[in-house]
């Protein structure tokens, strides 16, 4: 029988947060660390060391993390403009001075210098997807560093959603799949019954 993460609430930030509604949380699962939680009235973050190919960052964050989210809803591919009309990227881009350049992907012309900075993924330090919904809701937040800039161990993932959009099985393995210590995580945890005590954390 596999196991479920354990948590330590990380109480100075919830103290200091508490009229906001604001919660942290360590998870670890036995001796391997599994990630960060941080829990607010509305929405949740959950982020975890590990490494992405920003070769692949676009098809990532606009695919295949969506695909993981909504699969029964979202089987477009970035390439569609329906899938970027609503989407926000902000790269940090590396050189004699980093340089944060903000892209609206719905806009031809931003798409086409956003894809143009995505062509040499080694000098992305840092990404981040805001997507919207089309009245201007938001859908989810995907932010990552890229692995190539820093060391693999310390490269943080994270995935931000509303509340309404729980927790489930097929996030938790695309976590897993990108996840520093995700084929050793995979061996130890029982799955679904993880999936239940994130969801029960996540929303008492």
């Amino acid at each position: 029988m596999g196991s479920i993460p354990q948590y330590k609430e990380l109480t100075d930030f919830s103290k200091r947060n508490a009229e906001l509604g604001r919660r942290a949380y360590l998870l670890d699962v036995g001796t391997l660390p599994f990630g960060f939680l941080y829990v607010s009235p509305a929405i949740y973050t959950i982020a975890w060391n590990g490494a992405l190919d920003f070769s692949q960052l676009e098809s990532e964050a606009l695919y295949n993390l969506p695909m993981h989210l909504s699969p029964e809803k979202i089987q477009l591919s970035p390439e569609e403009p329906k899938i970027r009309s609503g989407t926000e990227a902000s790269l940090v881009l590396s050189g004699e001075f980093d340089k944060l350049v903000t892209y609206y992907l719905g806009n031809p012309t931003q798409y086409a210098e956003y894809r143009m900075a995505l062509q040499n993924p080694g000098n992305v330090s840092f990404a981040r997807h805001d997507v919207y919904n089309t009245w201007g809701g938001p859908l989810y937040s995907f932010t990552a560093e890229n692995p190539q800039r820093v060391p693999t161990s310390d490269s943080e993932l994270a995935v931000k959603l509303l509340k309404s959009h729980p927790f489930s099985i097929n996030l938790l393995d695309w976590i897993l799949a990108r996840h520093a210590q995700g084929e050793l995580l995979r061996s130890e945890l029982d799955r679904e019954s993880s999936v239940v005590f994130l969801l029960d954390l996540i929303d008492p």
